[in-house]
């Protein structure tokens, strides 16, 4: 076979799977991204010191409605990185906010540090805590 039917067959053939690869984007890449808009978070109730697991809405943010009692008492549980330990942050309150609020960045009442996230018991590295940090009280 002449290098030039080569040549020619060659760039037939990037044409095709071109053509093919902008067909696949165009009729796959229309397809809309599904976004959680729920998530579930262990919270406990700072007057009763019960623990629930509460399904919320991805706009809802804490305090969360304990279903016992109906009032707004529910907070999750944070995890700290550092020393293991599980807790509720000093609670926060903003201007115009009848509520008491998290902290933007929580801070672990047992060892000050800011390496923290959302406790998650299944997760094998946080199902058992080092110990529980005493729950900040309420503010009136």
């Amino acid at each position: 076979m002449s290098p030039k039917i080569k040549n020619l067959l060659l760039g037939a053939a990037a044409l095709v799977m071109l053509g093919v690869a902008g067909y696949l984007f165009i009729t796959r890449g229309s397809a809309e991204a599904e976004f959680p808009t729920h998530y579930t978070v262990q919270a406990v109730c700072l007057e009763t010191k019960d623990e629930f697991p509460i399904t919320s809405q991805v706009t809802d943010r804490p305090p969360f409605k304990n279903p016992k009692t109906g009032r707004l008492t529910l907070y999750p549980w944070y995890f700290c990185n550092k020393c293991q330990y599980r807790f509720v942050p000093e609670l926060t309150r903003f201007p115009n906010d009848n509520l008491p609020r998290l902290p933007v960045i929580p801070t672990c009442p047992n060892c000050g540090s800011q390496s923290a996230g959302s406790w998650v018991p299944s997760d094998p590295q946080q199902a058992k805590p080092a110990g529980t940090a005493a729950l900040p009280a309420l503010p009136k």
